[in-house]
């Protein structure tokens, strides 16, 4: 049962710090394409390819860090199961 209680905090610091990391990488992301944004923002209609691209790499972000959120919390919560069961006398 020591085992299980450390393989589960084990998995959540792995969650918290790759879950920081893909934050920093999303921020960074944004900070790297402000002067696009504000290129576009004061030009008409000249950057929309720009525009939609910041949006796909956006929404493939998201999506990324959706997914790994996803995968942790059913990881994490089939190990509190567990745990849970061999708790149960």
């Amino acid at each position: 049962m020591e085992l299980d209680l450390l393989a589960l905090f084990k998995l959540f610091i792995y969650a918290k710090e790759n879950l920081i990391e893909k934050i920093r990488n999303f921020i960074q992301h944004l900070s790297l394409n402000k002067e696009y944004f504000f290129d576009i923002y004061t030009q008409q209609n000249s950057n929309i390819k720009i525009i939609e691209d910041i949006l796909e790499n956006l929404t493939r972000s998201y999506n990324t860090i959706n997914s790994f959120i996803a995968n942790n919390v059913k990881t994490i919560s089939a190990s509190v199961e567990t745990l849970s069961k061999n708790l149960n006398f």
